[in-house]
């Protein structure tokens, strides 16, 4: 591009230089983000939270791409939900890598189904599923759990900053 080789092919380039900085700038953020989560000083705003309306607010913030994709969303729960004593910001961050996943992971038309109840919040969807014996690794580092599932992008890092939140709060993760 420098020497102006190729000018019909500029463009074509830009675009892919552009998206592989992109996809490292989002490793290295999801890097940092887990150091600060296993800085042993960290600190956690505790407040009550009512986790239903947590998992809408999240739940809104994919609205397009689950239009896009016509998913379906079951919620299912106890009639006054569950609440918890948590760090919002976290247990939203956490909320967002686990349906973000269940959406990104979910074919077409498929349905991915959210319930809660005294004892956890679980979050299901149909489609590409991670063979059993990848289950115990997809909460270590840079694991995506099935070849068919690495087609699309991620870092890798999601599943480990989830489990890192809630080992933080005292919450099991499986």
């Amino acid at each position: 591009m420098q020497e102006d080789m190729y000018p019909e092919k500029r463009n074509y380039y830009a675009e892919g230089i552009l998206k592989s900085v992109s996809v490292m700038n989002s490793i290295i953020e999801n890097i940092l983000e887990l150091a600060r989560l296993e800085n042993p000083r960290m600190f956690l705003a505790r407040e009550n939270i009512i986790l239903p309306e947590l998992i809408k607010e999240v739940l809104k913030q994919f609205q397009v791409e689950i239009r896009l994709k016509e998913l379906k969303i079951s919620l299912g729960g106890e009639e006054d939900g569950l609440r918890i004593r948590a760090d919002r910001s976290l247990m939203k961050r956490a909320l967002e890598n686990l349906i973000g996943n269940a959406v990104k992971y979910t074919p077409k038309g498929h349905e991915i189904i959210v319930t809660e109840n005294m004892k956890c919040c679980e979050i299901k969807n149909t489609g590409v599923m991670i063979p059993e014996d990848k289950l115990p690794y997809v909460w270590e580092p840079f694991i995506k759990g099935e070849i068919a599932r690495t087609e699309i992008s991620g870092t890798g890092i999601g599943l480990t900053i989830v489990k890192e939140i809630m080992d933080l709060h005292g919450f099991n993760c499986e």
